[in-house]
């Protein structure tokens, strides 16, 4: 392998870990407040700009790669203007960072993962009576869990 290619290696884990620490912060201040820090994903953006500028600029990366990752959470933040605030908007803020890192195919996978869990969990609760129709549960910390799982299968040296 080739300099380039070691390049590549230390920036998608550079991007990992910094994904990592990111969302497991933002889905501790999803669980104790209900809300995200801006100033930490302010921060956390404009990481992802420097890191896809310097991808973009030497090669590694195309623009349609950095911006398609952007789509998951511009969806959920329209959804969360069109329900009025029923779906938050920390978890499109927090998407649109992780997209920026990731790119569209990884933070698709993503999303769709914690959206299963999520509903596995929401129902678990309504077999056992523990919540209702209108009961507010955190989202990012299932897409904590569903990311912890997708390192898990990347890191086993599956690679899709």
């Amino acid at each position: 392998m080739g300099t380039d290619g070691f390049l590549f290696v230390q920036d998608e884990k550079l991007r990992w870990l910094i994904c990592t620490i990111y969302l497991l912060v933002c889905a501790i201040q999803d669980i104790r407040r209900r809300k995200i820090g801006i100033p930490l994903s302010a921060c956390a953006g404009c990481a992802a700009l420097l890191l896809n500028a310097v991808s973009v600029i030497t090669g590694r990366s195309s623009m349609p790669f950095c911006l398609g990752g952007l789509m998951p959470g511009a969806l959920l933040l329209v959804l969360a203007f069109v329900s009025r605030g029923a779906l938050g908007s920390g978890d499109g803020i927090c998407f649109l960072v992780l997209g920026a890192f990731l790119g569209a195919p990884v933070t698709w996978i993503l999303l769709l993962c914690a959206l299963l869990c999520a509903a596995l969990f929401g129902a678990v609760l309504l077999a056992l009576h523990q919540a209702g129709r209108k009961t507010r549960i955190p989202f990012l910390p299932f897409t904590a869990v569903s990311w912890a799982g997708i390192m898990a299968v990347r890191l086993s040296g599956i690679n899709w």
